[in-house]
């Protein structure tokens, strides 16, 4: 593994990543609905029987009714014709199979899904009927999404539970048949979400959550063969469920490397789900990254920091598809003891959008004392000026500051410590 040498006698390690992005717009500002009081209506239909059903509001005129939707297909959206109406659903023969006895009564500006779903019992095909409202005001802020889960796999004895990421991920939600959760705010972007039932990793699959936009993730298919879909509900046409893709094993991967600030080596580096991923990591040495694999079949993972045959430190982790991983090696601060600990540095898939930067500083110094890093006055990239602010104040020996957005450009470093605090470095940076 090559290795270059890196400037580890600083007090501080600070992070800086810069990739560059756009965000696109979302369906309520490309195709608004008619007019600001319209309610929109659409028909899923997650039956199994292989029937085709269409949803119709009140009287039998075209206007009024959605295309013939095939099992695991939506409609375009539709406007009521009414804040009320009669919602009934037909098959391909015209024959009402579902006709509810009171009007539904609608909000404005609201966009209301009617899943089909089948009987558990398999009959009848068209069993029951649920209503999923969507109020898109206010829109998810720039670069966000909100995403909920419904279950809409005709099993009464299963509940599926999603996690952001890998099987290891962060929880998100668990439903049970015809159950609906409440919606996350998450960023915008590609999305990796691992489906368990129990344990067990039932699928892991990769979608796409529009920018301000709002979307429902389906559980569907069968027990045997579940199937997950995402519907944008702001999406007016029929493409607004697809049915998302199994991430294949050989793309799930991530990417990983090692920085040791520490005056020592180590052993080796393991996580519990891959085994070792470095071996042999002298002191003040920058790696290159290396492929690792992702999304092991693990509900918890761990990475592992060894040292003359001792574990010295442990952290939890979860390796996520994608993802690029700098794992920082420091000394601990036992003041002279050859002990080390590890911190982890992530990036996820998201975009920084090419005139920014992010920065993040992670207090490696070992001597227990907390750390302030701030920058002075500066001029960015294209000639603004901008106050002296920080990066983070009063930082814990260990601990690691949340990320900061600048703007590109040069910056003078400035670093603080002690009791009272004084002036320990001064650097500058791009």
């Amino acid at each position: 593994m090559e290795r270059r040498s890196c400037a580890a006698w600083l007090l501080t390690i600070v992070v800086l990543v810069v990739v560059g992005g756009c965000e696109k717009e979302s369906w309520d500002l490309v195709s608004p609905p008619p007019s600001a009081d319209s309610i929109m209506v659409r028909l899923v239909n997650f039956t199994t029987g292989g029937t085709s059903y269409m949803l119709e509001l009140d009287a039998i005129v075209a206007r009024n009714q959605t295309q013939l939707v095939p099992p695991s297909s939506a409609s375009g959206l539709i406007a009521s014709p009414a804040d009320s109406a009669y919602v009934r659903v037909r098959d391909a023969t015209g024959a009402v199979v579902r006709d509810q006895s009171v009007r539904t009564r609608f909000t404005k500006r609201t966009y209301e899904t009617f899943v089909l779903l089948s009987s558990p019992r398999g009959q009848p095909d068209a069993d029951t009927l649920v209503r999923l409202t969507t109020n898109p005001t206010p829109l998810p802020a720039p670069g966000r999404a909100q995403l909920r889960l419904f279950n809409a796999l005709p099993d009464t004895t299963l509940a599926f539970e999603v996690r952001l990421g890998c099987p290891s991920g962060v929880y998100f939600d668990r439903q049970s048949f015809r159950s609906l959760g409440s919606p996350h705010d998450l960023p915008a972007g590609e999305i990796i979400l691992s489906v368990l039932h129990g344990a067990e990793p039932v699928a892991i699959v990769r979608g796409n959550l529009q920018n301000q936009s709002f979307a429902t993730l389906i559980v569907a298919g069968t027990a045997a063969t579940p199937r997950v879909f995402l519907l944008n509900e702001l999406n007016p046409t029929p493409t607004a469920l697809e049915e998302l893709p199994v991430v294949p094993v050989a793309e799930r991967t991530a990417e990983l490397r090692w920085m040791n600030v520490s005056r020592f080596r180590f052993d080796s580096i393991r996580i519990a789900s891959v085994g070792v991923v470095a071996a042999g990591g002298q002191g003040r040495w920058l790696s290159d990254y290396r492929r690792i694999p992702a999304c092991g079949d693990v509900l918890s993972d761990t990475i592992e920091l060894y040292s003359n045959g001792v574990l010295q430190d442990a952290q939890p982790i979860s390796i996520e598809v994608g993802y690029r991983y700098t794992v920082i090696i420091a000394d601990a601060p036992n003041f002279g003891a050859p002990a080390s600990r590890v911190a982890v540095i992530s990036r996820d898939r998201s975009t920084i959008p090419n005139d920014s930067t992010e920065w993040r500083v992670l207090n490696a110094a070992g001597r227990g004392q907390s750390l302030t890093a701030l920058l002075g006055a500066r001029l960015d990239g294209s000639g603004g000026y901008h106050n002296g602010e920080y990066l983070t104040a009063a930082l814990n020996d260990g601990a690691l500051s949340q990320p900061v957005r600048l703007a590109a450009g040069d910056v003078p470093l400035i670093l603080r410590s002690g009791i009272p605090e004084r002036i320990a470095a001064v650097a500058y940076d791009t």
